[in-house]
């Protein structure tokens, strides 16, 4: 499953390489927060992904009258609930849940599920960790990808696609969640997407060197977990 607003940024990789035939589900933590991405995953047709994505999707008519992060929300509270309902901190994190009211609250929510997760047993829940996943947000490269690295992009929502500048071919931090470029020079007919013979023509501008692109994702991951420590402490969980 994939949000609108995802698309195939390197044509030449297989979402094959993501599968876990031992898992039911696999998802894969946000790049840029301390969540568990909801809005794509890889299901398989089993029992045990239907038991999973109905008990999620039922939590729809049971959400609390606080700021509850949607669906994001309560994929961690029921992946918690499936997984690590003996968690010394599940009572805690569904208190957090219930008390939000803002993003900030949110997040102590979101690390505090993260922290239950983390005594989870065995189970058949795959999530990929940071950089390893299908996706990433378009953002934090400000559009540049590399063909070793990236398959997908997130958050190409039409409304806030621009045409990029000189100044930004190479620059990889640019304004944050929203804006995007479009990687094509020349972009595709709905009807040549089926087929595996059309060559994607790709702006060269917007290809980064891998080592510069590695080197710029790791340090977001860097700060990421150094937010996470931070507030982890705060919480003392």
């Amino acid at each position: 499953m994939i949000d609108a607003d995802i698309g195939v940024v390197n044509e030449k990789r297989r979402i094959e390489e993501f599968i876990n035939w031992d898992k039911d589900i696999i998802f894969y933590e946000r790049f840029f927060n301390f969540e568990i991405t909801a809005g794509t995953y890889l299901a398989k047709n089993s029992e045990g992904a239907r038991i999973f994505l109905q008990g999620w999707a039922e939590l729809e008519d049971k959400l609390p009258p606080s700021f509850h992060g949607k669906d994001q929300g309560a994929l961690h509270v029921w992946m918690m609930h499936e997984l690590a309902s003996q968690s010394r901190l599940y009572d805690k994190c569904l208190d957090l849940w219930n008390r939000s009211k803002n993003y900030d609250d949110l997040n102590k929510f979101t690390l505090c599920c993260r922290e239950a997760l983390n005594t989870a047993g065995p189970n058949t829940v795959l999530v990929l960790k940071e950089g390893k996943g299908w996706c990433r947000d378009a953002w934090l490269a400000n559009s540049h990808w590399n063909p070793e690295i990236d398959f997908m992009f997130h958050a190409w929502k039409e409304i806030y696609k621009l045409s990029y500048k000189e100044e930004d071919i190479g620059k990889l931090s640019g304004e944050e969640f929203y804006p995007w470029f479009e990687t094509l020079q020349v972009p595709l007919k709905r009807s040549q997407c089926p087929r595996e013979d059309v060559d994607w023509v790709h702006d060269k501008n917007l290809i980064a060197p891998l080592d510069y692109l590695q080197a710029h994702l790791d340090r977001r991951l860097q700060n990421v977990e150094r937010s996470y420590r931070l507030l982890k402490s705060k919480l003392n969980l």
